[in-house]
């Protein structure tokens, strides 16, 4: 009978034994399901706006389901005395462990649902509100009087966020400036070093005086456009000043280091002079906008943002050269610059040619990638896609988790985006990005752009017109799976960086096949509204002047 009981107990035993060489010690009170109760942002408030958003359940045997919204991912967790391992996706997460609780940096999860929505509610109670939140926001300047007359002519071409921890951006016609701000009551004050300026604030208008000026600011949109309307404004009548060099004129020949380029064709460069000094210079690669004015001696001075040139004109021929000697010759039609350029070369300019059977050495000579014009030394071929990518497309931009400075506040941010492309023959064209919310202006980004194989499209050089930031060779893809051009983009620019993805499609095409993307559009139906309509909002714009037969 004594041998029957001791069986029985080693029998009792054996679930015991069988778990030894296995740490099992903290399944039984880790286990279960966590709550995310707590994610306090920089100043301590808490974001988690439902407990029920962000749960964790952790299975006996170290497997771990991670759900956020619906979506869930599986993983692994291990647990020491006081702290725990988690596991999910591409990333690991450790953090610290008591008994109802996980705790990974900020964020408190917490084991039990009442538990958790009991500490969710005692914490927003605790909280203490931001004292300036009332006056932080994005204002429109709607107003600049003086003596009844304002001269603001759109309410996006001048914003100020007043951003938290007194921080400030003012954003005006492509210029961003860092200031800083604070409030007392009803007054505002603004600093950009030791220079101030006051507002009165009331009910999200800004008001004040800067020498005889009164300025408005806005918060609310529809309020700054109805300033506006009573207070429209009449622009004064501008007569053009004209120097009598008005007109477009085509590269015949250049020099580079001293020797003669092979431009490949006449007009691969065109310059055109506008009225009140201004003008036009079309690379082909980029485009830029310039100015020109006289010299004393009758010379001209003509400056981009490529560098600053000294010229002569005469008889329809203008004659460019930089600092370093070099030139470009360019005549008032593309006839005289073909002639030229195939019984010259250009290598010295006009009457100044060397004879090239008294020359010993090649009258050319191809530069591969001379600074002031790549695209002299080698015209792109002329690619298939030119067609597929003119027009206009409309997409989404979603800022990314790269946003950082003044700009964090604006990560997982989304806006409707439209970007019209004019495009070429030869597969070059223009690039301009445009946010009909004007989030930090209504033009974003504007540059020149090459086809490249595959429906690639490279974004050689182009201008980030808000920070007024440069940005170069970018290249996007058209997925054929998806039906979609992404594209992603992390710069530096003042204050901080800004980092994000644009999402592209044709204009007119639908994204209910996209049904993720298509939850974070802010105003689609007015998007489908704009389709039925069969009017894109934004048109692309002609790349520079068409060629003439003078």
């Amino acid at each position: 009978m004594k041998k029957c009981i001791l069986i029985l107990m080693i029998l009792c035993l054996l679930p015991g034994l069988s778990a030894c060489g296995r740490d099992s010690s903290y399944e039984k009170p880790v286990s279960g399901k966590y709550y995310l109760a707590l994610l306090p942002d920089k100043k301590g408030k808490n974001t988690v706006e439902n407990v029920l958003d962000v749960t964790l359940r952790l299975k006996v045997g170290g497997a771990l389901v991670h759900t956020a919204f619906g979506q869930e991912e599986s993983g692994t967790w291990e647990a020491g005395t006081r702290e725990i391992t988690l596991t999910w996706g591409d990333e690991s997460y450790t953090g610290k462990l008591s008994e109802d609780r996980i705790e990974i940096g900020e964020a408190v999860y917490i084991r039990g649902l009442k538990e958790a929505r009991d500490l969710w509610t005692a914490d927003a109670a605790a909280y203490v509100a931001d004292p300036l939140a009332e006056y932080e926001g994005k204002y429109y300047l709607s107003g600049l009087l003086e003596g009844g007359q304002n001269r603001v002519e759109k309410i996006n071409d001048a914003t100020l966020w007043l951003l938290p921890e007194n921080e400030a951006i003012l954003f005006d016609k492509g210029k961003n400036t860092l200031l800083s701000w604070n409030a007392d009551g009803n007054r505002i004050v603004l600093r950009e070093g030791n220079d101030t300026q006051i507002f009165t604030y009331k009910n999200g208008t800004l008001s004040g005086n800067t020498e005889d000026t009164e300025v408005f600011w806005c918060r609310d949109k529809e309020e700054a456009e109805s300033f506006l309307a009573a207070h429209p404004y009449v622009p004064k009548p501008h007569i053009p000043v004209l120097s009598g060099l008005e007109g477009d004129y085509y590269l015949a020949a250049a020099t580079a280091f001293g020797r003669a380029v092979d431009i490949g064709r006449a007009g691969a460069i065109r310059i055109s002079l506008l009225p009140d000094w201004g003008l036009y210079y079309d690379g082909q690669i980029y485009a830029e906008e310039g100015s020109y004015g006289p010299l004393p001696g009758g010379d001209y001075e003509f400056v981009t943002a490529s560098g600053r040139f000294t010229g002569s004109a005469e008889n329809g021929c203008l004659t460019l050269k930089d600092p370093g000697g070099d030139q470009m010759i360019f005549f008032d039609s593309l006839e005289k610059a073909e002639i030229y350029r195939t019984e010259h070369g250009g290598a010295d300019g006009p009457g100044t040619q060397e004879d090239p059977k008294e020359s010993t050495e090649d009258p050319t000579l191809e530069i591969e990638d001379p600074d002031w014009e790549s695209s002299l030394a080698e015209i792109p071929a002329e690619p298939e896609d030119a067609e597929f990518w003119q027009g206009t497309w409309f997409g989404l931009v979603r800022l990314t988790d790269d946003c950082s400075g003044l700009y964090r506040l604006m990560r997982g941010k989304c806006y409707t985006v439209y970007v019209t492309l004019s495009m070429q023959p030869d597969g070059t064209g223009t690039l301009i990005a445009f946010d009909p919310a004007a989030t930090f202006a209504e033009r974003l980004l504007s540059g020149s752009v090459v086809c490249e194989e595959g429906r690639t499209l490279l974004l050689a050089e182009g201008l980030i017109e808000p920070f007024n930031v440069t940005i170069k060779n970018f290249s996007a893809s058209f997925d054929e799976a998806r039906g979609l051009v992404s594209f992603s983009l992390k710069q530096s620019v003042s204050g901080g960086a800004i980092g994000g993805e644009l999402l592209l499609r044709p204009w007119g095409e639908g994204w209910e096949d996209q049904p993720e993307i298509l939850a974070l559009f802010p105003d689609y139906e007015a998007y489908l509204e704009e389709v039925a309509a069969g009017v894109p909002r934004y048109a692309p714009e002609s790349v520079g002047p068409e060629p003439s037969t003078k």
